[in-house]
């Protein structure tokens, strides 16, 4: 009754739930059963591919367990050899997310969204060979790629822009087959795997929600997540929110930053103005090139003065790196009068000690003319004036609200964060303030 089947399939189940294997000897009790299970059968082709993926996630149930080992044709109905229909996978382990990239059906997959950050190494090769077939993915995330992770992989796939077609077979028998240890392997950087995540990205023409955190600590793999990974998500013509950490040595900063205003770029050639949410974070904006600070404010005007009612609404900077050396003014320079549309900013611990960056974002602040509020957090130096920063940020007919360590905007700063262990962190910290 809780999935709302007809009366008269549960009718059925019931009544085929009641024959046992004597009963079955009977004609007349085998003819009732087989009627039940044409009956349930029937139901079953005609469900949508959700609900089919909802009774298979309740397999767990006694009843349920019994309905469905009781009758062959039930079982490969409820799980077919094409894998389980279920649009909104939650894997909660690094092995199920692993398994749920190789088995779920991938035209029918709406949102995978894993409830931790997994090890890139557990998922990502075979998130390579298979991003590119989830054509009507609209949620991803979080994801954590780590450039430097060391993965073991088939030699019979190609670590090409072709990995997304190839290899299946294989990464299935290392994945659990009985010959799996005949598979022969080879141990390949997560870098080599990039062409094939950009090619994936490519073709995920609905993405519109990605959490995502990229780790380089070595200058090629930030050449090659700025040159070529991250031009390809900004060619993903959906996306609506991107919630994106570069988490990077200092030696890799300058280049990972040139890679945002690329991003920026072509998601202002081929969005469309529906980027409505852009949250980074970790980003060395002081290591930034003049060229690429002026890229990444071409972009954001771009992105923010689409008309009629489209632009980026929200804006979140999140722990720039090297506050001590400019990080906050540099990304200010950016925003300075590139913000039209912009409604929502955010800036959590983006200033020095000494509150260096902070009269920079008052200007910045200023040129916003549609903003309706300001959210500043983290810990602000002693001499720190409240009142008179509104003055410099706000022009006098502004009714935007600007807060300073709230509650609400810390809860807010967590719903922004592109990763769980960051979210819990900014969460635990709104808890903290409510109760201050």
């Amino acid at each position: 009754r809780l999935w709302g089947l007809p009366q008269e399939i549960l009718a059925a189940s019931q009544e085929m739930l009641d024959v046992d294997s004597d009963g079955c000897k009977n004609g007349a009790i085998a003819a009732a059963g087989a009627a039940a299970t044409a009956s349930l059968k029937s139901f079953l082709c005609q469900a949508d591919p959700g609900l089919l993926g909802a009774l298979a996630g309740s397999l767990a149930a006694s009843a349920v367990r019994q309905l469905s080992h009781s009758c062959w044709e039930v079982q490969t109905t409820l799980c077919p050899r094409g894998g389980i229909c279920c649009p909104c996978l939650r894997p909660r382990t690094p092995s199920a997310l692993a398994s749920a990239l190789l088995r779920c059906v991938a035209p029918q997959l709406r949102s995978l969204k894993p409830e931790e950050d997994f090890d890139s190494s557990a998922f990502l090769p075979e998130l390579a060979a298979h991003l590119g077939a989830f054509t009507h993915l609209e949620e991803l995330g979080p994801l954590c790629i780590d450039t430097a992770d060391s993965l073991a992989v088939p030699v019979t796939r190609a670590i090409s822009s072709h990995c997304g077609t190839t290899g299946t077979g294989a990464v299935d028998e290392a994945c659990g087959r009985a010959d799996a240890a005949q598979v022969a392997l080879r141990i390949v950087t997560a870098r080599s795997l990039l062409p094939s995540l950009a090619d994936g990205f490519l073709r995920c023409r609905q993405l519109a929600d990605l959490d995502l955190t990229i780790r380089c600590a070595d200058l090629p793999s930030a050449q090659a997540t700025a040159e070529l990974f991250m031009p390809a998500l900004g060619s993903c013509p959906a996306l609506r929110s991107l919630r994106l950490d570069l988490d990077a040595t200092l030696a890799c900063g300058g280049l990972l930053v040139t890679g945002i205003a690329r991003l920026c770029q072509r998601l202002a050639e081929v969005g469309g103005g529906q980027l409505k949410s852009l949250s980074l974070g970790y980003i060395w904006w002081s290591e930034a090139s003049d060229e690429a600070l002026n890229q990444i404010h071409d972009a954001l005007s771009s992105l923010s003065n689409m008309g009629d009612g489209r632009g980026l609404r929200q804006l979140a900077v999140r722990y720039p790196q090297d506050q001590e050396f400019g990080a906050l003014d540099c990304f200010c320079t950016c925003l300075e009068g590139a913000a039209q549309s912009l409604e929502e900013l955010l800036v959590v611990e983006g200033w020095g000690q000494d509150g260096a960056g902070l009269t920079a974002l008052a200007d910045a602040v200023r040129g916003c003319p549609r903003l309706r509020r300001v959210d500043i957090l983290g810990v602000l130096p002693p001499s720190f004036n409240h009142q008179a920063w509104r003055s410099a940020a706000l022009v006098p007919s502004s009714d935007a609200e600007v807060g300073f360590n709230l509650a609400a905007g810390w809860r807010r700063a967590a719903s922004l964060a592109a990763s769980t262990a960051e979210r819990a962190r900014l969460t635990s910290a709104a808890s903290a303030a409510s109760a201050a």
